[in-house]
């Protein structure tokens, strides 16, 4: 399939997914996503994903790989216009984590209404202490703070950084685990807790009541892999509000690929 016809395509079953849950959708929105990185949609994994808990947010998020051929993901975002010019920290977070560790991919998650919100540095061959992300010049100060906080509850090989450039946060990654902080306090902002992505997983066993449009979309969303689909379910915690976010895989990163398909088929 050409990068163009995968682009029409998956921007067909966004509109698809969207209904199921009921947010509005609008190609102009999308479109200048998906032609700023139309060669996602041939490479790498695709995930849905929706709040489950709070209602009426009316959005739809979508998590994506960055192609290869992209070499610099924050430059190039900054260049179609997806984040502002900025003399914050936040602005060089990403470039910062790219000159220290062997990042294996980046990605992008973006929201159908909301647009574009934030880059990821994944470095799962490359793990690295909590401590070693604190002394990043660029990370908030709260990350050096609350380091033994992820000393005493084991959470201290970070393996993945993620980077909200409106909210200006950053999550850290700890095995199933991500915690995210920013520059205004020492305050932990948000908690997640996930267990591994798995096939065919019955939304009757989350803990918690989910609405019938939701059950839909964890169930009938549309994909692009043989066999059961694949789902994640995660809890997230804000001083605030308790939330479940529920995950469709829309296509399977190869590692995922290997794990749940060809292993199946054997």
């Amino acid at each position: 399939m050409s990068r163009e016809a995968a682009a029409e395509k998956f921007y067909s079953d966004i509109e698809e997914t969207a209904r199921l849950v009921g947010v509005d959708c609008s190609r102009e929105r999308i479109s200048p996503i998906l032609s700023a990185y139309r060669d996602a949609f041939v490479e790498g994994g695709i995930v849905f994903s929706v709040d489950a808990t709070r209602r009426h947010v009316g959005e739809l998020n979508y998590a994506f790989t960055v192609p290869p051929a992209i070499d610099d993901p924050y430059a190039h975002a900054l260049s179609n216009g997806f984040v502002a010019e900025t003399d914050h920290p936040v602005s060089a977070v990403l470039s910062d984590v790219r000159a220290r560790f062997a990042i294996a991919e980046h990605l992008v998650d973006c929201g159908v209404v909301g647009g574009f919100r934030k880059l990821y540095a994944h470095f799962p061959r490359d793990l690295r202490n909590v401590s070693e992300i604190a002394d990043i010049p660029s990370m908030p100060p709260a990350v050096a703070d609350n380091v033994g906080l992820f000393t005493r509850y084991g959470l201290c090989n970070v393996a993945m950084i993620g980077v909200n450039y409106a909210q200006k946060t950053v999550s850290v990654y700890s095995l199933r685990a991500n915690l995210t902080l920013g520059w205004d306090s020492s305050e932990i902002l948000r908690i997640a807790l996930a267990p591994p992505p798995r096939r065919g997983l019955d939304p009757s066993a989350v803990p918690v009541r989910i609405e019938p449009n939701i059950e839909r979309f964890a169930t009938s969303s549309p994909r692009v892999y043989p066999g059961e689909r694949v789902n994640l379910f995660a809890v997230k915690w804000t001083p605030a509000a308790e939330y479940l976010e529920v995950c469709s895989y829309y296509k399977l990163t190869p590692m995922l690929e290997k794990l749940f398909v060809e292993n199946h088929e054997k």
